[in-house]
């Protein structure tokens, strides 16, 4: 369904459901409203229809929810890569809890009380690591639902190392004659302040960049080093060593583009709440322990 053919509806909501998206009802049909809060009233356009519900996109607040602010994020409601922040963030909190009630008791037949979830010690600038999409030498998020580009400078999520990374990357992104994918910027490295820039480049190794790299590298002192990778290949430059600590005291060292938890301090309040419920005995161990699934 084209944009301008949508039909525009105006809707009441009810509860937050997973997506996140407001839910409504038009007609007796189930609506999932992207971009709207609880409680409130709102115009929308439908989007896409199914039998027994459809889904739409706010476009204009008639009365708001008391639960909705203004997005603090400059890049909303264009960017998708944020997609709660027109909820205060006790609003979030309280939205998630319950669909992941809802989620038990749907998909896995367990029903059973959800302990509140646990805030973030930082609602913004908590990220120590972040994705970024490129397409045409910028780089950004996605649009909510699309594949359409939100060239973004700045990323309120990210620390304060990873989002002066930013610029540093697309820059990267427009001096090389390979084509990238994604680019992710990581913060903490080792070798000091600073970030780790990891890009997933489209096709092979091209040697006639190694001197990009090198210079690029050299030029950009925020950042301490450089990983690329593509299928059946990877290069490095720099010191792609990135530090954390998943409990305080325990110091770990991990090479980009390795796995860590994208919220360190958010990290350490769930291994400190897991290791309270555990009550482990001093002989005893406990792994945190992740998969990746591979691709046979």
């Amino acid at each position: 369904m084209a944009a301008h053919d949508a039909p525009r509806v105006r809707l009441v909501t009810g509860d937050m459901v997973y997506g996140p998206q407001a839910v409504a009802r038009q007609d007796g049909k189930v609506v999932f409203v992207r971009g709207a809060a609880p409680d409130e009233e709102v115009d929308a356009l439908i989007r896409e229809q199914r039998r027994s519900f459809a889904f739409a996109d706010t476009v204009e607040v008639v009365r708001p929810s008391p639960q909705r602010r203004p997005p603090p994020c400059p890049y909303l409601p264009a960017c998708g890569g944020c997609p709660w922040q027109h909820l205060t963030y006790e609003a979030q909190l309280a939205a998630k809890q319950r669909i992941v009630a809802e989620q038990l008791r749907r998909i896995g037949g367990i029903d059973t009380a959800v302990a509140p979830v646990l805030p973030s010690p930082r609602e913004f600038g908590c990220r120590g690591r972040i994705k970024l999409r490129v397409d045409r030498g910028t780089v950004g998020f996605y649009a909510a639902g699309s594949h359409v580009l939100v060239p973004i400078e700045h990323c309120l999520l990210a620390e304060s190392e990873v989002d002066a990374g930013i610029g540093c990357a697309e820059a990267l992104v427009r001096g090389l004659s390979m084509r990238l994918r994604r680019v992710e910027l990581l913060g903490r490295p080792a070798a000091g302040d600073g970030a780790v820039v990891v890009g997933e480049i489209e096709g092979r190794w091209d040697a006639r960049d190694e001197p990009a790299c090198r210079d690029w590298l050299a030029r950009y002192p925020a950042v301490r080093g450089l990983a690329l990778h593509g299928r059946g290949w990877r290069r490095r430059w720099g010191d792609v060593r990135v530090c954390f600590e998943p409990e305080r005291g325990l110091s770990l060292t991990a090479h980009a583009p390795g796995f860590t938890q994208v919220n360190p301090a958010g990290n350490q309040l769930l291994v400190a709440t897991v290791v309270a419920s555990v009550d482990p005995q001093p002989s005893q161990q406990i792994l945190d322990l992740y998969a990746v699934a591979v691709a046979g």
